[in-house]
């Protein structure tokens, strides 16, 4: 493997496994917490130039035709309505059981490098300040 300018990604994950929080088991609070996430602010962090990713797969990778998977993939939800987003994860969070965030319980995010501690920050601040 070796690196290449422009095609990475960064992502949360999200441990729904028998170990994972049960909270992270609803697709509603998954959908909420990555609405929160602000994208912008993110790329910002980084100051490199990065476009925002809309699907699970950054740009660079094409199909057999050579159309980048960007192209026609359709995008999971508008990363550029921030505000909007957040409207949408406070529904979605009182649909779950949250409403106004009470009785959501601690989440730990863990990072896996020390280089994507300052975005870990930057998003775990987004997800307990909206």
């Amino acid at each position: 493997l070796y690196y290449v300018s422009g095609n990475n990604n960064y992502c949360v994950m999200f441990n729904q496994g028998e170990n994972g929080n049960d909270v992270l088991k609803d697709v509603r609070v998954r959908k909420a917490l990555a609405l929160t996430i602000d994208r912008e602010f993110i790329m910002s962090l980084r100051d490199l130039n990065d476009e925002i990713g809309k699907t699970l797969a950054c740009s660079g990778y094409v199909n057999e035709d050579g159309v980048d998977f960007t192209d026609y993939a359709a995008p999971w939800f508008d990363v550029y309505a921030y505000e909007e987003n957040c409207e949408e994860a406070r529904q979605l969070l009182a649909e779950a059981g949250y409403e106004n965030g009470e009785g959501f319980p601690h989440l730990t995010y863990i990072v896996n490098n020390d280089s994507r501690q300052e975005i870990a920050e930057a998003v775990s601040e987004a997800l307990h300040h909206r």
